[in-house]
Order: C-alpha cells, then sequence, then structure tokens
C-alpha cells in the first residue's frame, strides 16, 4: 500500500527546489503543480466544475405542487462557521460569499469563497484554500466567472485567534478573477498594498474598486477587465464599498471622515460627489436596489456604537426608513438582482451567518428576523 506521506511528496520537492517544474497557470510564485497535487481527488473541492454542476436553486418533484423558493421569507441560507459577504449571480440563481468553516483536505483560519444555490443548497468552496480571500462578485457574462481579493498569490497563511469574519481585508490582497469552468485564473488588479472591494455594472464593461496605491484606500474605476484604472476621487479621506449602478451612470461610496461616515453617490465621471447620509459614527456598506431609486445600507444611526440595522434611503438623500429591529447585527446587505429579496449577514450566537428576507423595490418592506432563529 503507498504511504500516505507519499502523496506529499511533490509537494516538499517543490517547495525545497523553488517549485522549479513546468509552470502552468503560474499565479505569482505559487504553482499549478503544486494546486494540482494539493487538489487530486478532491472531489467537489475541485475547483474546474462543469457547467451542469454550478448549484442551482432545487426545483420541486415532477408532478408536485409549485412551491416559493424558500427566500420569500427570512430563512438561514448558511450555518457552517461564519459565513459574510454574499453576492447574487446575474439571474439570481447562485450565491457567491466568503466564510471561515472546515477547510477539507487544505485546513485554513482565514476566509475562503464559497458558492450556493440561492436556496443555500449545495454548499461548495470554489477558492484553493491557500491565504485567505475578501468581498467576491460574479462577474457579468456567462455567471462562470468570480471576482474577489486573494492573498493565495503570497504562499503564506498566517496564524490567527478566532473564527470572526475579517472586514478590513488584507494589504497583501490583490484582485483576480477565476473561470469556475475551467479552474483558471487572472490578475484584475494587483499594486502596493490592498486591492479589493470590486463592483461591476450590469454589462460588466466597467468596475469599481477600493485600491491603496494612492497611500490610502481610494476608489478606482477600470474597464471590465481591469485596463486603465483611475482614481475617481481626489480627497485625502479614506473610501471604502464602491458600488456601480447597474446602468453605470451613478456611483456608491462611504468616505471616512474626522466626525463619522458619510454616504455619497456621483457619476462615475463628476468630479465630485452628493452627500446622502452623515457624518454618522458608522456606516459599514451600502449597495443598489435594482428597479428603483433607493439604496439599502448598514448603519449604527439609531444605535451609535451598538449593533447594526438595515435602512434604505432615496439616491436624492429622502426617504430615510429603518428596516431591521433586532438586538444583532445586522450587515452586507445585498438585494436579489430583480429587487424582490435582501441577502445580508445576521450576527447570531455563534458568528455572522448569512440569511435573505423579502424587499419591496419601490420603499422597502420592514421586517424583523429573531436573534434566535440562527443558533
Amino acid at each position: 500500500m503507498r504511504h500516505p506521506l507519499a502523496r506529499l511528496l511533490p509537494v516538499l520537492l517543490l517547495l525545497l527546489t523553488g517549485c522549479a517544474g513546468k509552470r502552468l497557470h503560474m499565479f505569482r510564485g505559487i504553482e499549478r503543480d503544486l494546486y494540482d497535487v494539493q487538489f487530486e481527488e478532491a472531489g467537489p473541492e475541485v475547483l474546474a466544475m462543469s457547467l451542469t454542476d454550478l448549484p442551482v436553486p432545487s426545483a420541486p418533484e415532477s408532478g408536485a405542487e409549485p412551491v416559493a423558493p424558500a427566500w420569500l421569507e427570512p430563512t438561514p441560507l448558511t450555518s457552517e462557521g461564519v459565513a459574510g459577504r454574499g453576492s447574487w449571480s446575474e439571474d439570481g440563481t447562485r450565491i457567491v460569499f466568503q466564510s471561515v468553516r472546515d477547510g477539507g483536505m487544505v485546513p485554513n483560519p482565514w476566509e475562503q469563497t464559497y458558492l450556493m444555490a440561492a436556496d443555500g443548497q449545495t454548499q461548495r468552496r470554489i477558492t484553493m484554500g491557500l491565504g485567505k480571500t475578501h468581498g467576491p462578485a460574479f462577474v457579468p457574462g456567462d455567471g462562470l466567472r468570480v471576482a474577489y481579493a486573494s492573498t493565495h498569490h503570497t504562499g503564506q497563511t498566517p496564524p490567527r485567534e478566532g473564527q470572526g469574519l475579517d472586514d478590513a481585508g488584507d494589504p497583501d490582497m490583490d484582485l483576480f478573477i477565476q473561470d469556475l469552468s475551467a479552474g483558471s485564473f487572472s490578475t484584475f488588479a494587483e499594486g502596493p498594498g490592498f486591492d479589493g472591494e470590486i463592483s461591476f455594472c450590469a454589462d460588466g464593461t466597467r468596475a469599481a474598486f477600493v485600491s491603496e496605491r494612492a497611500g490610502h484606500r481610494t476608489v478606482y474605476l477600470s474597464d471590465g477587465a481591469g485596463g486603465g484604472p483611475r482614481r475617481v476621487y481626489p480627497g485625502d479621506e479614506p473610501l471604502h464599498s464602491p458600488r456601480l449602478s447597474a446602468a453605470c451612470d451613478q456611483l456608491l461610496w462611504i468616505a471616512q471622515g474626522p466626525d463619522g461616515q458619510m454616504l455619497s453617490v456621483m457619476a462615475p465621471d463628476a468630479e465630485l460627489p452628493m452627500p446622502l447620509l452623515g457624518p454618522v459614527p458608522r456606516i459599514e456598506s451600502a449597495e443598489w436596489i435594482a428597479g428603483s431609486e433607493r439604496i439599502v445600507f448598514a448603519s449604527d444611526l439609531d444605535q451609535p456604537g451598538g449593533p447594526l440595522d438595515l435602512y434604505v434611503i432615496g439616491i436624492d438623500g429622502d426617504g430615510l426608513r429603518r428596516l431591521t429591529h433586532t438586538d444583532a447585527s445586522e450587515s452586507q446587505p445585498r438585494p436579489a438582482p430583480d429587487g424582490t429579496a435582501l441577502l445580508y449577514a445576521l450576527d447570531g450566537p455563534s458568528g455572522a451567518q448569512l440569511v435573505v428576507a423579502p424587499l419591496s423595490p419601490a420603499s422597502g418592506a420592514p421586517f424583523v428576523l429573531p436573534v434566535g432563529a440562527i443558533e
């Protein structure tokens, strides 16, 4: 019988020889050869997936009465480890998200990127298990490409205490695009410091992301492949969470000022943003609601320094409305592409998990998910 350690011998040889073998799809120091050894016979953990292998919501049995999707009512989607920063596919059938959970063949105490059906079924890791990942998003098109920030190219997985989600990202993170059907990668943005928090408009021709290449975190615009990046705003205040509208005619972000955080919107080619809200102690993230002139965001507006709640506001700054009223924090809101459901992270007794709830595109529908809904 082959000794179990024999499988690790190729990995050790690659590391000791500086990975001098044949280089296929090399990611700045991480050999594809090494990647193949780690994921050999990994079953559902393999990154290359056929089109039919991608998760989709469960369909009713033949002849059965049609049932409403589970996400039409406030419903937990994840329960393992901790999970957050979910993002919908264009057709609303799949969700990518980051999670800290059992790493399978490559245990890892940091966030990796996962894929699931919109009803929470068929959850699987799609990243290689090296380093940590942050802020995944589908690339518009065929639903087979996912963008995310990652440190896998450094070859380092630092030790960690605790299992909560890392909201800040990592200064070694660059942006990558992964093709789910082929298992291939490409670099979207790289440079000194953090690159991440990517957002695309609906046709995929433009992207917005955060970079530290100017010495602090600020927002850049590029084409849909990362070409021609340019800094959007010349100010020195740190910016985060940029979100492009579906039509690519508005850009939303959150700015950190001396008196708190501000939610602002501007046209991508304008010179100055229009403040919508703030300063308030904290605005965690925000997103456009499809089919409306409204934005949903997470903030401690009514409980300064306390748990985050979800709110909606018009793009003219009017119509502020609170959506959640619980003792837990709700954060990272992401409306479904049709604007009828809201994906977000809910802090429960064991950490954050992803849940989904109904949402009215026109005004926002109030809902309350009890803290005890997630054990």
